[in-house]
């Protein structure tokens, strides 16, 4: 109780719970992507930190986290979203449908939303077109973390050009922490072998990269 009322009331969540958000109608959310639009095949997914919702003709200022799915099925639609220019800290207008994860009653298996909510989200939903999503400007943002979302993006994109499938999945899971690239049958051996925490970005692995990164600069020197 004392939980739920720290919790504003623009909040998503409450919005969702009050029902002025409801999943079977679609509404305009406005907000600013708090990380650049996160690769898996055939999809994006955009972290939005909403500021206001417009629901028929009322509009009313939100707060909260959406993860949000955009679907890309072909190469038209892919050159559309990449017309848009969206990165960290672009403001988007966006039609969609918002609700909580779908529960699914099986003994042992986690609540998807918890899951969601641990990771600061209120609230999911699917974009079914680029043509949904309109840039209305850019926000400040931290020079230092742009700076690192532009190099991870940049990573993954050096290790699909040098790897193929499953090793390019691999390595972009050990080493970004991006998992959506990973195939099922890689999935399946690492939870087999117990070595599946192996793909979680640790201090291991960043003194292991500055470990190269450092004895590459000695050998240059």
């Amino acid at each position: 109780s004392l939980q739920d009322q720290t919790i504003a009331e623009s909040r998503l969540k409450r919005l969702f719970d009050a029902h002025t958000i409801t999943p079977d109608s679609p509404l305009e959310l406005e907000g600013v992507l708090r990380a650049p639009p996160e690769p898996a095949p055939g999809i994006y997914y955009l972290n939005v930190e909403a500021e206001r919702l417009r629901i028929g003709d009322r509009v009313i200022d939100a707060s909260g986290s959406v993860k949000l799915m955009l679907s890309l099925p072909d190469e038209d639609s892919e050159r559309e979203f990449n017309k848009l220019e969206v990165e960290y800290g672009s403001r988007v207008r966006v039609l969609v449908r918002l609700e909580r994860a779908r529960a699914y009653h099986n003994p042992g298996s986690p609540d998807f939303n918890e899951f969601l909510e641990l990771r600061g989200y209120d609230l999911k939903g699917t974009i079914k077109s680029p043509l949904l999503i309109q840039r209305v400007g850019r926000e400040r943002v931290n020079p230092v973390l742009a700076f690192l979302h532009g190099l991870r993006l940049r990573f993954m994109n050096a290790i699909d050009a040098r790897f193929k499938q499953p090793v390019a999945g691999t390595l972009k899971a050990m080493l970004t922490g991006n998992h959506y690239f990973l195939d099922q049958e890689t999935i399946e051996r690492l939870r087999q072998a117990s070595t599946f925490h192996t793909l979680v970005i640790s201090g291991m692995h960043i003194a292991l990269i500055a470990w190269a990164l450092l004895g590459i600069g000695t050998l240059r020197g």
